[in-house]
């Protein structure tokens, strides 16, 4: 069973490496899902800097509008 602890903002920076562009989660502890083109939910323990690379960012969303916004649009309860 997946347990949301945090909501992420995902985003490209337009740089493409040899391999593609994305998250890579080379150490296979996958705690997190991308939900949406533009959002990641992840587990408790989940460290955003083993996935990130120079291809794209996570930015955790705090603002309380905008997460409520985003569990709006991505069914999260």
């Amino acid at each position: 069973m997946f347990t949301i602890d945090k909501i992420y903002k995902y985003a490209e920076t337009g740089k493409t490496e040899a391999w593609g562009v994305g998250l890579t989660d080379i150490n296979g502890g996958k705690k997190w899902e991308r939900i949406a083109p533009d959002v990641v939910i992840a587990e408790k323990d989940f460290d955003p800097t083993k996935i990130v690379n120079s291809t794209c960012t996570l930015t955790e969303i705090t603002d309380a509008t905008e997460l409520a916004a985003v569990k709006t649009k991505c069914n999260i309860s």
